[in-house]
This record gives C-alpha cells, sequence and structure tokens, in this order.
C-alpha cells in the first residue's frame, strides 16, 4: 500500500490513525459548515512554559502526515481550518500541547484571505504552504 508521500509505504502507526483521522475531518468539516466559530475553537489554557518531549512532537509530526495526506483525498473540501481543528482534537487528547494560528492576507483582486495552521515545538506542522504571505492575527495555545 502505498502512502500519501511518494516512494514509501504506510506504517502500522499510520495505518492505525486514518480511521480516527477520519472521522475527526468530517466532525471538523460539519463544526465549520454549520456552527459558529465560538462552539468550536478552544480558549488559551497555557500561561507557562512548555516543554516538548521528542517522542511526542514525531507523534504529532506522524499524525500531521496523516491528517494532511488524507485530507486530500475525501469527497469534501478540506480547508486548513478543518485540517487544523482535526489535528487541534487528536493532539489534545494525547495530551500533546500545540498552538492553533491563524492570519490574513490582502488581496488586491479579491480583499481578505484566511488562513489557519498549527504549530508544536514553534515548528508549523500542518497549513505551512504560502505562510510567508500571512500576517498572524491570532493564536491560541492549548
Amino acid at each position: 500500500m502505498s502512502n500519501f508521500l511518494p516512494r514509501r509505504k504506510i506504517t502500522t502507526n499510520e495505518l492505525a490513525l486514518i480511521p480516527e483521522v477520519l472521522l475527526n475531518l468530517l466532525m471538523a468539516r460539519l463544526k465549520v459548515s454549520f456552527l459558529p466559530s465560538k462552539k468550536y475553537l478552544p480558549f488559551n489554557r497555557k500561561n507557562s512554559p512548555v516543554f516538548y518531549l521528542p517522542k511526542k512532537f514525531e507523534a504529532a509530526e506522524i499524525i500531521a502526515g496523516v491528517v494532511s495526506g488524507l485530507s486530500q483525498r475525501l469527497p469534501w473540501k478540506s480547508t486548513c481550518l478543518v485540517k487544523v481543528l482535526a489535528l487541534h482534537k487528536m493532539l489534545s487528547k494525547r495530551k500533546i500541547s500545540h498552538t492553533l494560528h491563524f492570519g490574513i492576507e490582502k488581496n488586491t483582486s479579491s480583499g481578505l484571505s484566511a488562513h489557519a495552521w498549527l504549530s508544536v515545538a514553534k515548528k508549523v506542522i500542518v497549513g505551512d504552504e504560502d505562510l510567508q504571505n500571512f500576517k498572524e492575527i491570532s493564536q491560541i495555545l492549548v
């Protein structure tokens, strides 16, 4: 079975994550479509410095890879916000500290564009495409 990334096989860990990722992407899509943002966005929960364990960071990267890869192969549109919310749910369940970032880009032709991304240990693991074009306006530490 080929992986979401070329030239490598899906690992057992990634294979085990697929049902959970599918469910979380579906639930995030439904929340974004039908609920106001105050119902599904988390509150800031961290006030003190966070220390990241290498094993937890590796786990976060594996989950992010499955979320990103699977989101491209679904019958519904998985926007950056949908991917960030699904990943947030999974990382929170595993007690991995992370930060949700929200930004905007001013386009002269179409007005404003919004973008969401998620970072662990100050490294963006989902939503890093075209980040240089976006200005961060908010972040939520979880």
